[in-house]
């Protein structure tokens, strides 16, 4: 769950752990992923070089298929995911297509941990490093190096900052009749990727006061992605930059959001007779990946969010979904910020002419 912070102190994490990090520009033809000790990786530089074997994280063997043209990505996932799967068959075909491709060159990303040297990431060598530190200087630089921030994630895979700015000014619906007391934080979410696991990204979030549930936006404009990749992610001084037109570009959308959440709680969905929103969650399951699991917190959610949206609304759903985003532990983190996500998605249906039936 997210932790407080200033944003001098996630910096000086930022810098300690880069003392840990390296990187290595080395031929496909390399690589080698040991078939009798699963998630290791065998690197050998030269053709009569030494060969170094090194333990990886597992989402390296997601990230084969992107260096190695024709791994069977699916199939080395099923390989390593499944009770019935087995690793080393996902080694051999790794093993195999590195043989078969072109030579290239691939970039390594390590991490010390303890005495021992591990392969976090593996990408192409083309892929564009975005340093957390520099995003950070650029953060401080707007909002200042003791301005308080949620650290929603700060691990091995991403990095996930939820900035407050102010109050958001939303009325309630005046088809309700009445006033509540639900006060509702505005700001943005700054989050990156330094092992490919998505894009560096600026966006609205919306945190409710009445149970901290955190919301994120995605409406096609209002967020800020850089990808890895491409060329937007070249030139160091050009990513700063375009960071910075994601900070202003979320403060101008606070108006234009309160009228989503203004709109949303007199949106009525349909309930089944037990007072479930069983046509909503199927349209959730079918059009915003929320799958049988998510489903369930976000169905414990919408009892527990009754209590202060009795009725039926979009905006209840809304919370409901943010709510399980949020606060349920048994959710992986990729699940729950995915949740945070279709929290905000709803809001933008609930405006429009979305059917929840």
């Amino acid at each position: 769950m997210a932790q407080e912070a200033t944003l001098e102190s996630v910096r000086e994490r930022v810098l300690a752990r880069k003392l840990n990090l390296s990187d290595e520009v080395v031929s496909v033809k390399s690589l080698a992923m040991d078939p009798e000790i699963p998630g290791r990786m065998i690197v050998q530089r030269g053709a009569n070089g030494k060969m170094d074997s090194y333990v990886f994280d597992e989402r390296v063997y997601g990230q084969a298929a992107a260096v190695v043209y024709g791994c069977p990505g699916a199939y080395i996932k099923k390989m390593v995911e499944t009770d019935d799967g087995d690793p080393s068959i996902a080694a051999l075909l790794f093993n195999f297509h590195v043989n078969q491709v072109k030579d290239k060159e691939i970039l390594l990303r390590f991490e010390k941990r303890g005495e021992e040297k591990v392969l976090r990431a593996i990408k192409p060598a083309s892929w564009n490093t975005i340093p957390y530190e520099d995003s950070l200087d650029t953060l401080i630089t707007k909002f200042g190096a003791n301005k308080k921030v949620e650290v929603e994630r700060f691990n091995d895979a991403r990095l996930v900052l939820n900035f407050v700015t102010k109050k958001l000014d939303y009325k309630t619906n005046k088809n309700l009749h009445l006033q509540r007391d639900d006060p509702i934080e505005w700001g943005q979410r700054f989050q990156d990727s330094d092992v490919g696991m998505g894009d560096c990204q600026v966006m609205p979030y919306t945190k409710r006061l009445v149970c901290t549930n955190g919301m994120t936006t995605t409406s096609k404009g209002l967020i800020m992605h850089i990808s890895h990749s491409g060329a937007q992610s070249r030139v160091p001084a050009e990513v700063q930059a375009n960071i910075r037109t994601g900070i202003e570009m979320v403060d101008s959308y606070a108006t234009a959001f309160a009228d989503q959440i203004t709109k949303s709680q007199g949106v009525e969905i349909p309930l089944s007779e037990e007072g479930i929103p069983v046509s909503a969650m199927n349209r959730l399951e079918r059009d915003q990946a929320v799958t049988k699991l998510m489903q369930k917190h976000v169905l414990e959610a919408w009892v527990t969010e009754g209590d202060t949206i009795p009725e039926p609304s979009v905006y209840r759903l809304s919370n409901a979904v943010t709510r399980a985003g949020t606060h349920a532990e048994e959710l992986t983190e990729d699940a729950r910020l995915h949740l945070q996500g279709v929290g905000g998605r709803i809001l933008e249906l609930g405006a429009s002419n979305y059917r929840w039936d």
